[in-house]
Formats: structure tokens, sequence, C-alpha cells
């Protein structure tokens, strides 16, 4: 390892380790709508936090606050943080950012194992050190980048033979956060299917016990909440959800006329517009299954992970702007694999890493009570920031397409 090569990873750390400052202190508040707008540090933490609080008493996990609650599966407020609701509030969320930081490190020792190019792996190391989402998902504390890593630590596994070790981290990954059960239907159809079908088992399994005690909340399940009935007028589409489904809504409400801070279904988008909505993310779901299918033999691990991953972010409804901190393990795995031009990767991947403009065009909202800045824009500017992530999003992803060439592969097996 040169000497040139060992200072940048050192600055690579300090910069992660300045940037982590910067964000914990608040003094980058004004780059993200979640962080001006919403309740500050800790705001997701603290709702997985409080369904470990209600467990250790004997309450239901789902339904608490704050925000949307927890949406996860049961087990993990059940075990984690049952576990943390003992220490004081912000102790568990500074041990949860440093179990997250761990997570990290590990992640990127990993990677250099994987990639033993000096160039390439500064590069990966760049992606994650200036990727914004990071950021504000730790100063969330939510749990995308810790799934995002397990399905890294998975992929190592698997390439080193170690078929046991991978599978537990791919079911710890889909217990800490669900995104990873998009991925069953594309490793059943590349080959996998006893193990799919082993962690489905697993997965309900796991529900079981606490919804024999709690039945009433399977509705809350985060994979049974799919529509919009349940949503707050104005918080349907807001500054903080940087998802397509957000972005089409937009446009939608836009069409018709509607104000944002009313809107609460997609029913109430244009009657010819509201089907589009509805049919996207079935589409989008159906074109990932059809193209795994066709290049079954040839699709890579990274790719079918790249591509699963990609159809969460552009086809679920509630996409956050930290959300896409979970393509922290795949957009490097991409970038090594070389399935995709390496210039259009990082061209995409920059319009990911970088913040939104809302330092341009923010509003400053005296009002008590949450109050959505998406509220105050005009059209063009809320279309602009709901556009921000999911044109880099669309981008990566109808190039991976393109690099599949939309035909079937030939009888060689190249795609």
């Amino acid at each position: 390892m040169s000497v040139r090569f060992r200072l940048i990873l050192l600055i690579s750390a300090v910069v992660h380790a300045g940037l982590l400052y910067l964000v914990l202190t608040r003094q980058l508040d004004f780059l993200f709508s979640d962080a001006s707008h919403r309740m500050g540090p800790a705001s997701d933490f603290f709702a997985l936090y409080n369904a470990g609080k209600h467990w250790a008493v004997g309450d239901g996990v789902y339904g608490h606050g704050p925000g949307f609650g927890f949406r996860h599966h049961p087990i993990m407020a059940m075990s984690v943080f049952a576990w943390l609701s003992a220490l004081k509030p912000y102790t568990a969320y500074y041990v949860w950012v440093a179990l997250t930081e761990l997570t990290l490190l590990v992640a990127a020792i990993l990677l250099r194992k994987l990639i033993a190019d000096d160039l390439h792996f500064t590069v990966t190391i760049a992606i994650a050190v200036f990727f914004s989402p990071l950021y504000l998902e730790i100063f969330m504390g939510n749990a995308s980048a810790l799934a995002g890593c397990l399905l890294l630590f998975a992929y190592f596994l698997y390439v080193r033979s170690r078929s046991t070790a991978a599978f537990l981290a791919f079911v710890a990954s889909c217990l800490i956060k669900p995104v990873g059960i998009i991925l069953l239907p594309v490793i059943a159809l590349k080959g996998h299917f006893k193990p799919a079908l082993l962690a489905v088992v697993i997965l309900i399994g796991l529900c079981v016990p606490y919804f024999i005690q709690h039945g009433a909340d399977l509705d809350n399940l985060i994979l049974l909440d799919a529509t919009d009935h349940k949503s707050t007028a104005g918080f349907l589409v807001h500054a903080g959800n940087q998802g397509l489904c957000a972005l089409l809504m937009r446009i939608g409400a836009a069409l018709g006329d509607t104000p944002l801070a009313s809107l609460k279904s997609v029913n109430q988008l244009p009657q010819w517009y509201a089907p589009l909505v509805y049919a996207w993310p079935v589409l989008l779901g159906g074109l990932v299954l059809w193209v795994t299918w066709l290049h079954r033999r040839s699709l890579g691990i990274e790719m079918m992970v790249f591509l699963s991953i990609s159809a969460y972010l552009l086809g679920y409804k509630d996409v956050w702007e930290h959300s896409y901190s979970i393509l922290i393990g795949a957009l490097p795995l991409v970038y090594l694999s070389g399935k995709i031009d390496r210039r259009i990767l990082l061209a995409g991947t920059l319009l990911l890493a970088l913040p939104t403009g809302l330092a341009f065009y923010d509003v400053h909202i005296d009002s008590p009570g949450i109050h959505d800045p998406d509220w105050y824009w005009n059209g063009g500017t809320s279309i602009v920031h709901h556009a921000t992530k999911p044109l880099g999003m669309l981008f990566l992803f109808a190039s991976a397409m393109f690099k599949l060439r939309w035909n079937r592969p030939s009888s060689t097996g190249e795609a």
C-alpha cells in the first residue's frame, strides 16, 4: 500500500468525520428538508426506540409515534430496540450512530478485499464519503444504510463460498429493514428457490409470536401498508419524499390543480392519471422480473441486487431522501462489476450523492405545528425538487437496462 494511497484514505476518513460532525451538530440542516422541517436529530430512531419501549412494558409496537411510527419487522422491536430502550433516548441514539459507523467501517474493509485496484477502491470510498443521503440517514437514525451494508456482507460471503453465512446476513438485512424482501423473487428466478423459500419461512415464522399476542396489528406491518388510505392530508407528497412515485403524484396534483396541503389519496388526482400512478410499481416490478428471467444465466448477483433496489426506490410510495443510503453497498458492487459503463455510473451517482437544491428555494415557516415547505412552493419549483433524486436513479436504472440490451441472451449465455 503506497504512501499516497494511505494519505487518500486518511483524508477520506477526516472528511467523513467532519461531515458527520457538521450534520450531527445541525450545521447542515439547510441542505435537507427532513432536518429543517421535521422533529430534528434521531426523529426516525425515536420511532424505533419507542417501539422497543412499548414492547418492554407489554404493549404492541405499531401505531405509536413519532412520525410514521414503527414500520419494521416486529422481532427488531422485541430484541434490539427493546434492549436500547433501557438506555436514555439520546444515549441510545448515539449508540445507534456508533453501530452504523462500525458497520460502514466493516463494509469498507470488505470492499477492500473485493477491490484490489487502488484507484477503483478510492473511487468507491469517495462515493460513500460524499453521499449526502448517508449523512441524512445517520441524522434521522434510520436503518437503510445498515440494511444496505448487510446486503454487501451477504454478497461478500456468497462470493467467498460461505453460503450459510451469506444467507444469515441477507435475512438479517430483511429483519432490520424489509427492503431486502424485494430480492426474494429474483433470487428464486436466479435458481436459488430453496434459500428464497427458507428466508420467507424464517421471516414469517419470526413474526408469529408477536402477532399471536397482537393480531390487530397485522395491518400495520409495512408490507401490508401499501395503500394511501391512512395518509394525512398534505403528507402523501411532501418535501422529504424523493421517490419517483412522489414525483408522479406531484405532477398529477399540478395537472389536477390540487393543492398539496389537501392531497391525501391518489384518487384525488385526475381520473385518467390516477391509474397510471397505481400501475407504475406493478409494471416496474414486472419489468425487473422479466429481465431477470431472460438473463438468469448471465445476470450477476451485483446487478440483480442493484435492479431490485432500484425498483424499490423508483416504485415505492414512501422513499425519503435518506432512503437512497441503502445503495451504499449496491453501487460499489456495480462499479466493481463493470456491468454499467463506469463514467455513466459515476454521473448518475453524482445526482444521487448531491443534496437537492433546497438551500436555494427553502421557505421560512412561522406557523405552529408541522407545515411542509412543499405547500408554499410554486408548481415548477416543487416538481424540480421532487425530480432531483428520481432522475439520477432513473438514469442509472435505464443505463442498466440498456446494457442488458432488451433482448434474449445468446445461446452462449452472454448478456
